[in-house]
């Protein structure tokens, strides 16, 4: 991975999606754990046979820039620092920390008060205002991930007006996806319950 981290204005680079908000308590142990880590021992010059993994870019509150490359050596962590211009070997749960999904520092949830007037309509039908209780639980929740749909599986008929913001809503017999139409970012969201499963996308009666 590679992304920047900004605190002063709790951003991240590449940015937070426009449906979602930055994940200040995660930013908040990020920075708290960062501050707190310690090396295991300097290491100087790296050779060849450290593999290069990822690289972390933190701008702290004072806009002072930070670049971290993490790097492996058989079962051991290292960092580079830009701080210090020096390497160090690490704990393997501060490499962890380091090479953190991007989606870790953002709320995978979808703003609940909107959601309250959230509109849904079908490919030649009306808009109307969504009341599948069942459908907005799951909405509610926090999705388990976040990712890039393929546009040529894109194959529901069902739109989604949260405020501003227009989703495709498509599903199988295991997930939920919920995917923005403008840049096909999706959130993901496990079906274990048997009434969600029996949901037919292709009636609409069931949404209202």
């Amino acid at each position: 991975p590679k992304f920047s981290l900004i605190f002063k204005t709790a951003s991240t680079n590449p940015p937070v999606p426009s449906f979602l908000k930055i994940n200040l308590d995660y930013l908040k142990q990020f920075e708290k754990r960062l501050v707190n880590m310690e090396a295991v021992k300097r290491v100087g010059r790296l050779s060849s046979e450290y593999n290069y993994l990822g690289q972390v870019t933190v701008k702290t509150f004072e806009n002072q820039e930070a670049q971290f490359k993490i790097y492996k050596r058989f079962k051991d962590y290292f960092v580079h620092s830009s701080l210090v211009n020096d390497t160090y070997q690490i704990q393997q749960e501060d490499s962890e920390l380091l090479l953190g999904y991007m989606q870790l520092f953002w709320s995978l949830k979808l703003d609940g008060d909107l959601l309250s007037t959230a509109k849904i309509s079908f490919q030649k039908g009306e808009e109307f205002p969504l009341k599948n209780d069942l459908l907005l639980k799951v909405l509610n929740q926090e999705a388990s991930q976040i990712n890039l749909f393929e546009k040529n599986l894109i194959k529901s008929q069902i739109t989604l007006k949260v405020g501003d913001e227009s989703f495709y809503l498509q599903k199988n017999n295991e997930k939920l996806y919920v995917i923005h139409k403008k840049t096909l970012q999706t959130l993901v969201y496990p079906l274990n319950d048997a009434k969600l499963l029996s949901l037919d996308f292709q009636k609409e009666e069931q949404f209202k």
